[in-house]
């Protein structure tokens, strides 16, 4: 499939909860996010700390999916910590949008699969 028709697919992974502050995500994780919003509890808005994948537009969903679980590797026993002291939402986000590609088709390795499932991590697509 050539660059120009290939679907145009982002990713990111979040952590968000109620009791999130995401400046003390930094901290802890030793790692500063991507993107943060701070929790709204007047607006029922949770705090979210993300990390955003490095890959351009046209790369795979399993690519995506994979950079985003190396990055967040070393952090691994951290955010099952925080999962298990808070209540967290941990997922990966992605975006697909056919663009001028004629299909979009979506893989993802069983191994990624496992990692996120041993994780606690959600995926969630979006198709445009």
């Amino acid at each position: 499939m050539s660059a120009e028709k290939r679907p145009i697919i982002w990713a990111i992974f979040s952590i968000s909860g109620p009791d999130i502050v995401p400046e003390g995500l930094n901290l802890e994780l030793g790692v500063a996010a991507d993107r943060i919003l701070l929790p709204a509890p007047d607006q029922n808005l949770d705090g979210i700390w993300q990390i955003h994948s490095s890959l351009p537009a046209g790369a795979t969903l399993n690519d995506h999916v994979r950079v985003l679980l190396e990055r967040i590797a070393p952090l691994r026993q951290k955010i099952k910590s925080i999962a298990g002291r808070f209540s967290v939402h941990l997922e990966i986000y992605a975006s697909v949008q056919k663009g001028q590609a004629e299909t979009a088709e979506l893989e993802i390795s069983p191994e990624l699969l496992l990692l996120m499932g041993h994780l606690g991590i959600h995926l969630a697509v979006e198709l445009e």
